[in-house]
C-alpha cells in the first residue's frame, strides 16, 4: 500500500479520538465546531484539502472567540508520564504547526489506543518545545520535523472520568 493509501486510512481513524475530545468538552458545556473530513483523492493536491484544524471550542468567557484543538491518536496504551513508551513526546510535525502562526491551536490532544487517556500539550509552552528529525513509522521512505515537549510540560488526562463527572 503506497503512501497516499496509508494516510487515507489513518485520516479514517482519526475520527475515534476526534470524536472523543469533542464529546468531553461538549459534556463540559462548551459550543463545538467540528471540521468535515476531506481527502485529496491524489498526495500531489493535498495543500487543497488540508483543513484549519481539528475541533474549535467556543471561550466561556469570550463568546465571540474559538480556539483549535488539535486531536492525534496513537497506537500505544499509556495512562501518563510513568508508563510513557517513547523517549520524547512529539507534538505534531514542526511544518503543521509552524503553518498556523501566528494564530496556532491552543493545545493538543495526543490519545492512547484505547482514547481513554491523553497528554495535553498547550501550545502557551511552546517556548520549552524542541525539534527532532525522525523517520515517520507509517510512511516509506518519510522523515520530518517534529516539534516535541518535555514531559513535565504535558497535563496527563483519565477522558473516561471527565465524561463521568
Amino acid at each position: 500500500m503506497g503512501n497516499h493509501e496509508k494516510f487515507k486510512e489513518h485520516l479514517k481513524k482519526s475520527t475515534k479520538p476526534l470524536f472523543v475530545v469533542a464529546e468531553c468538552f461538549h459534556l463540559m458545556g462548551y459550543n463545538i465546531y467540528v471540521n468535515g473530513q476531506r481527502c485529496a483523492s491524489t498526495a500531489s493536491d493535498h495543500e487543497r484539502y488540508a483543513d484549519n484544524g481539528d475541533l474549535y471550542i467556543q471561550t466561556k468567557d469570550y463568546p465571540q472567540k474559538w480556539v483549535g484543538i488539535e486531536v492525534k491518536g496513537l497506537t500505544a496504551k499509556f495512562t501518563n508520564s510513568k508508563d510513557w513508551p517513547f523517549d520524547n513526546f512529539m507534538v505534531c510535525a514542526k511544518h503543521s504547526y509552524d503553518k498556523t502562526l501566528p494564530n496556532p491551536p491552543g493545545c493538543y490532544y495526543i490519545l492512547d489506543k484505547t482514547c481513554t487517556y491523553a497528554g495535553v500539550v498547550k501550545t502557551n509552552t511552546f517556548n520549552d518545545w524542541f525539534t527532532e528529525k525522525k523517520q515517520c513509522r507509517n510512511y516509506k521512505n518519510v522523515t520530518q520535523e517534529f516539534y516535541c515537549c518535555p514531559l513535565d510540560k504535558i497535563e496527563w488526562l483519565n477522558l473516561a472520568s471527565l465524561k463521568a463527572a
